[in-house]
């Protein structure tokens, strides 16, 4: 399956959700010739933040990629885990980082450095933003 990133991107960034690009797609994005299949994004760990991921999430029919098919799952904010979470979804595979190695001020400190420009509703889909939160 191909991934989607501008479909995700906007079903996360309609529900404001706050999350930074991050992994071989963000590398991409700048202009890196790194090839990947899916996207990783980094998320905010609280509560409302995991809400939102789930609402967003839930149009495009996420699943979990550690049960086995056919398995009992039912998508809510308990299936975003630290230290990250692994799931497909119908516009592609993606990684949700909730601890960040080698990031010692944590999500808050990334989610301050993000770069790029904020989105404004409609993603670019030869070069969506690194910043992707309302």
């Amino acid at each position: 399956m191909l991934l989607d990133l501008p479909t995700i991107a906007r079903h996360l960034d309609a529900e404001g959700l706050r999350y930074v690009l991050v992994g071989g797609m963000a590398v991409m994005v700048h202009g890196g010739t790194r090839v990947t299949d899916d996207v990783d994004f980094a998320v905010a760990f609280d509560l409302e933040n995991r809400k939102r991921l789930v609402a967003a999430l839930a149009p495009l029919n996420p699943r979990s990629m550690r049960l086995a098919s056919g398995a009992a799952w039912e998508w809510n904010e308990k299936c975003v885990r630290a230290p990250w979470s692994i799931f497909m979804t119908d516009a592609g595979r993606g990684d949700l980082i909730i601890r960040l190695p080698g990031v010692e001020d944590g999500f808050e400190g990334l989610y301050a450095r993000r770069n790029g420009a904020r989105r404004t509703g409609s993603a670019s889909a030869s070069r969506p933003s690194t910043t992707c939160s309302r």
